[in-house]
């Protein structure tokens, strides 16, 4: 199997596990693999992924969640115990070569009580990662103080698909520690697939300190493959727009100014979301090519720089 073969693979079960393990959203999937020169560089290989998120979904941006309890402080032994054996039996069931949807609902109708079994089956190293995947997802929707002290442990698991299981349960605690440790471990996290989700969990809460972060990952030198642009790179430039903030303006017209064509499409897409939203009134010429299209934002930047948040670091 070739590289270009490994990495089209990689992407096709980053896009089943989106699809599996986020019932809660909407999903529109774009496999694209094209052959885009960058400046110098040659041909570059760029499978391309757009995952689309209803935004309305952010805890963070607009419904405050309530506090969190601690199972074990506030729950009778033997309920526990009860759903426990319950657990266990639907997990023990459940089979791996299917969607776990049904498994899932099962267990959240157990209610908080199953949470400490769940967390023993997420952390047991000897278990299927499908039903540690299973477990991440349900102590995600059942919170509780110990649900979220286990998910952030499980940012650093061995693991990489565990990692992205806790990226993703992680979104239904959009605590400012949270937030900060999301930040820690995605600097550091060298695999594409987990940074793609700790990206769509950032989106889904849409805390402004996020942009900064997200955007100066633009060019981690894991983002590319012998100097090609990695289809993660696109997946950033639209991050960058999910937030409508203009504070990510600045790092999306930082692109255009570098001739970053290979992520052109995602940056212009973003910007004008983030215009659009805004400045309604804003005119943004259709008809043009990439080129003069990249030009004419280049001087409206030069126009209207002034009016918004000076970028304390740029993307080097």
């Amino acid at each position: 199997m070739t590289r270009r073969d490994e990495w089209i693979k990689l992407t096709a079960i980053l896009v089943l596990i989106c699809i599996f393990s986020c019932k809660e959203r909407k999903f529109e999937t774009n496999l694209e693999v094209a052959l885009t020169p960058l400046p110098s560089q040659g041909p570059t290989l760029i499978p391309k992924i757009k995952i689309e998120v209803t935004p309305s979904a952010s805890p963070k941006a607009e419904t405050p969640l309530p506090k969190y309890t601690s199972v074990l402080e506030n729950l009778k032994v033997e309920d526990i115990e009860y759903a426990s054996k319950r657990v266990e039996k639907i997990l023990k069931d459940y089979d791996v070569k299917k969607p776990f949807v049904p498994e899932l609902k099962k267990i959240e109708e157990l209610g908080l009580s199953a949470v400490p079994r769940l967390i023993d089956f997420y952390k047991a190293q000897n278990e299927k990662w499908e039903k540690r995947w299973v477990s991440a997802m349900a102590i995600g929707t059942l919170r509780s103080k110990e649900s979220k002290e286990a998910l952030i442990q499980g940012l650093e698991d061995d693991l990489s698909l565990i990692r992205s299981a806790a990226f993703i349960a992680l979104r239904h605690y959009p605590d400012d520690d949270v937030i900060d440790k999301i930040h820690k471990i995605f600097k550091k996290e060298k695999s594409i697939a987990v940074k793609v989700h700790a990206i769509d969990t950032l989106t889904y809460i849409r805390d402004p300190k996020s942009i900064q972060v997200i955007a100066s990952n633009l060019n981690d030198p894991n983002n590319f493959y012998r100097g090609r642009n990695l289809w993660i790179r696109n997946v950033i430039a639209t991050a960058l727009g999910k937030f409508n903030n203009r504070e990510a303006i600045p790092y999306l017209i930082e692109i255009l100014n570098k001739k970053d064509s290979a992520i052109y499409r995602e940056t212009l897409d973003s910007l004008k979301a983030i215009i659009t939203e805004s400045k309604p009134g804003e005119k943004i010429p259709k008809d043009l090519n990439k080129e003069d299209i990249r030009k004419w934002w280049l001087s409206w930047w030069d126009k209207h720089k002034k009016d918004y948040l000076t970028v304390k670091e740029d993307l080097n």
